[in-house]
């Protein structure tokens, strides 16, 4: 009998494991038929920003285009724009027709207003929570944000629901490039 309880042990804990591992390679396979073709590489810098409906796109999307219009000139963000493979929705609360979608692929950075169907990262909350979200910073710099009170702040808000994150477990690698894509420049 002892011997019957051990394997039974063993199967509670492998069968997570193996159901883990499993998701794991599906989310990755699924991941790479997402990820698409090469691109032919951009020329010029103002090449590697494409504005979809420029007419239709929001402030928030044209402060987002402005920042990494900016960013794009930098060499090391060049660098990680080309491995960043993401596209990101974001939607504030207060006025849900200012949500804009930035995709990044291949070295190109595609903004366009709404929220793409096809997103990896949506994000939803209010104004103030995105200028703190901006201010998040990369590597150290994130988790001493974290320890401060702006930090403790923003915790509390996804705690309590005021902050979305949608696909960021599924996309966590991108979400971190991203992070460093939105970090400043001397960070790269």
């Amino acid at each position: 009998m002892p011997e019957v309880e051990v394997k039974k042990g063993k199967r509670k804990v492998l069968k997570p494991l193996f159901t883990l591992a499993c998701v794991s390679v599906l989310a990755y396979l699924i991941a790479e038929r997402q990820r698409p073709s090469q691109c032919i590489p951009a020329r010029d810098v103002r090449e590697r920003l494409l504005i979809r409906n420029e007419d239709g796109l929001s402030g928030l999307g044209s402060i987002f285009s402005a920042l990494i219009s900016d960013f794009i000139k930098e060499e090391g963000k060049i660098r990680l724009l080309e491995s960043l493979f993401l596209t990101l929705a974001i939607e504030p609360v207060e006025e849900r027709d200012n949500a804009v979608t930035i995709t990044f692929s291949d070295g190109y950075c595609v903004i366009e207003p709404g929220v793409s169907p096809s997103f990896d990262i949506k994000i939803t909350c209010d104004y103030e929570t995105l200028l703190m979200l901006a201010k998040v910073g990369w590597g150290i710099d994130a988790l001493r944000f974290l320890l401060r009170d702006e930090g403790k702040i923003l915790a509390e808000k996804l705690r309590k629901g005021e902050l979305k994150v949608q696909g960021a477990l599924f996309h966590p690698v991108s979400l971190l490039r991203f992070a460093k894509f939105l970090s400043p420049v001397e960070n790269t």
